[in-house]
């Protein structure tokens, strides 16, 4: 046997609203009459509604007006480990640049300022030459293709001996001497990342040769021709993270050069050796 209903008169200017509300069926079903004293007219039936509507708790809302999805708590729930999986990636990998890695490059501004100051001081870089000996060798490790390997050393054999013997009669006046014909030789140059290997890339020109180096711990050695205006060009091209940490040298110098940014160009005094 159910229990007896709540009943609720609801009066306005307009109509006495009475509320019947009988308790739950087994089913859930919860049985609800409005009625008004003014049956002939929207007016009532809207006080009715309204009336019914002040009355309704959360849980009989809800029910009314249609069960909320059920996705919302697991697409909350998804979100949520989304972010924190992305936050634990970028704390790991510092590929947002949220937080450095622990493979990227940790310099401090005393360390940086350190560096640019021993870079000052090291000035200029004194290029080693390529023994004739070495010039096969020097070749091969430049990473040019056959036929530019053959081009250059043609070039370097015509610039070490001039272009051609001199003239049988020379105009008036005659020198005390001839110039001797200014060669241009290959030199050796090395560069390694000297901090966390990151992935840090620098491009070098010298002598209209270029090539583009992804530094590593392990140093890289190759030739290349030796600057005629005695400036030797880096470029950052990558930062893997905290600036470019690149070392150079040449022979027993070793150039500390100061951190480095992509897009910056160092532009390196160098001398002969």
């Amino acid at each position: 046997m159910r229990d007896p209903p709540f009943i609720l008169k609801y009066c306005t200017d307009f109509a006495d609203v009475v509320i019947e509300e009988w308790p739950a069926l087994p089913g859930g079903t919860v049985a609800v009459r409005a009625s008004s004293s003014r049956t002939d007219g929207a007016m009532a039936r809207s006080e009715a509604m309204s009336a019914r509507a002040r009355l309704r708790s959360p849980n009989e809302t809800e029910a009314a007006d249609g069960p909320r999805s059920g996705w919302a708590p697991l697409l909350g729930l998804l979100l949520v480990l989304a972010l924190f999986s992305l936050v634990a990636t970028e704390r790991a990998t510092g590929m947002l640049g949220w937080w450095p890695g622990p493979d990227t490059d940790h310099v401090s501004p005393t360390q940086a300022e350190s560096r640019a100051m021993q870079y000052a001081a090291a000035l200029p870089l004194g290029l080693s030459p390529v023994a004739a000996d070495d010039r096969p060798q020097a070749l091969a490790s430049m990473a040019l293709t056959a036929d530019a390997a053959r081009a250059l050393a043609t070039e370097l054999d015509r610039r070490a001996t001039g272009d051609g013997p001199l003239p049988a009669v020379l105009p008036s006046p005659v020198p005390a001497a001839a110039p001797a014909p200014t060669p241009w030789p290959l030199v050796w140059v090395t560069l390694w990342d000297t901090d966390a290997e990151d992935g840090d890339v620098v491009r070098v020109d010298s002598g209209g040769y270029s090539r583009t180096v992804t530094l590593r711990h392990a140093p890289l050695t190759f030739a290349l021709p030796a600057p005629a205006d005695g400036r030797l060009r880096l470029t950052g091209v990558y930062d893997g993270g905290g600036g470019i940490t690149v070392g150079a040298s040449s022979g027993p110098q070793v150039l500390p050069l100061p951190l480095m940014s992509a897009g910056q160009t160092l532009t390196i005094p160098v001398r002969s050796r």
